[in-house]
């Protein structure tokens, strides 16, 4: 994979906060600030963190805690989608969706963060191939 667009676990979360925006659209005035915004920036969070993760692939204590971090803000989005459903923003069918959702994205994001030394990428790559000629 050449760009962070081409990860599956970022098309995941870019769908997931495109998603959530479109809901948080049709909730009341109120909720839509109350309630709308924080779980819209939660979702947008995730899309940043993910790729803060990609560029920090070169080391991978720093790619790990980005992938923890995206695993906590999924687990957030997901109570305020419980949220949302108990005040009757959200029907069921369409809470357990995108729930559902978010669920796996922590769930895979948890998996690379387990593998995440077979994703490190050295230095040089991640500069488009040119090395760090300070450390010479």
């Amino acid at each position: 994979m050449a760009q962070v667009q081409e990860w599956s676990v970022y098309q995941l979360a870019m769908d997931g906060a495109i998603q959530v925006f479109r809901v948080v659209q049709q909730f009341p005035p109120v909720a839509r600030n109350e309630m709308g915004q924080p779980m819209v920036g939660s979702t947008r969070g995730i899309c940043l963190r993910l790729v803060e993760a990609w560029f920090r692939r070169w080391q991978v204590e720093g790619f790990g805690a980005r992938l923890s971090g995206v695993a906590a803000e999924a687990s957030k989005v997901q109570v305020w989608v419980e949220l949302a459903i108990a005040h009757g923003y959200l029907t069921a069918k369409r809470g357990e969706e995108l729930y559902g959702l978010y669920g796996e994205l922590a769930a895979e994001v948890m998996r690379l963060r387990q593998r995440a030394v077979g994703w490190a990428v050295p230095l040089d790559e991640l500069n488009g191939g040119e090395g760090d000629e300070s450390a010479e």
